[in-house]
């Protein structure tokens, strides 16, 4: 597996961040996120593995977390969505599957256009949209996922304001320009199968707790209240049919969690 040296989506959500101090976030993010908000408390530690050790809170709700207009005194939040006027750290939600693949290739896309449009935050089916064989419009929207400033208007998708004003004229204009339209679902689809697949995801992984643990100032500890969590067993609902060097549990990643972060929303 080869990963990207850098991903330029990670490279900006760190930018807010020069240091990372587990020790500080640790007491900090409960007191000022805990008793509105959902989170969870990781800490990555002590692998054989090559993840580095690493602590860090996950944001279980939908909208983001840390806004643009906070103060001097942020803190980094791991969200599945960003937005335009946050700080959040995006994280990949899904992963397209072989499986995906073939059953929507048994399957055939029944409608020539798909429209994307936000619900409460980014629309989490938009890998689902591309991958098939209808052409996309996208509207324009202040969320994002980990990989919308990949895409490019009229080259993956065909843009539609956030008002939805133009949607009629642009499904007109995808009408008028079937093959155009055609050559611009097929550069979504490619993008899709390239850039979203689970290889492409455990390496958007890898590569974001990397940058993160280097930004780590103190070290990642395993605070009270976090529990183990356990590798998964034969009972695996994906098994790996790869041939591969069994790995023992002790060289597994190490997962510890703490969801006493809870709070009403």
């Amino acid at each position: 597996m080869n990963c990207r040296e850098t991903i330029a989506q990670i490279q900006r959500d760190l930018a807010h961040f020069p240091i990372v101090d587990p020790e500080k976030i640790a007491i900090e993010i409960p007191k000022r996120f805990g008793q509105r908000q959902s989170l969870c408390h990781y800490t990555l530690k002590d692998n054989k593995v090559k993840m580095p050790d690493v602590e860090f809170f996950v944001n279980l709700g939908d909208w983001p977390l840390e806004k643009k207009k906070s103060n001097s005194n942020i803190h980094p939040i791991f969200s599945w969505c960003g937005s335009t006027d946050s700080k959040d750290i995006v994280m990949p939600t899904y992963d397209l599957t072989d499986s995906v693949l073939e059953t929507m290739g048994r399957l055939k896309t029944t409608h020539k256009y798909q429209i994307n449009i936000d619900g409460t935050v980014a629309a989490y089916r938009l890998p689902y949209l591309l991958v098939g064989d209808s052409v996309v419009l996208k509207q324009d929207s202040i969320y994002y996922e980990h990989f919308y400033n990949e895409l490019q208007p009229w080259k993956h998708y065909i843009p539609v304001k956030s008002n939805l004003s133009d949607l009629l004229e642009k499904l007109k204009w995808a009408k008028d320009h079937d093959e155009e339209a055609k050559k611009i679902a097929k550069a979504g689809q490619e993008f899709a199968r390239n850039n979203l697949m689970g290889d492409d995801i455990f390496c958007y992984y890898f590569k974001l707790f990397q940058e993160y643990a280097s930004l780590q100032v103190t070290e990642p500890q395993i605070r009270e209240g976090m529990k183990r969590v356990e590798p998964q067993t034969e009972d695996d609902l994906f098994p790996c049919t790869c041939h591969r060097k069994k790995v023992s549990p002790h060289q597994s990643v190490i997962w510890y969690q703490n969801t006493s972060h809870f709070g009403s929303k």
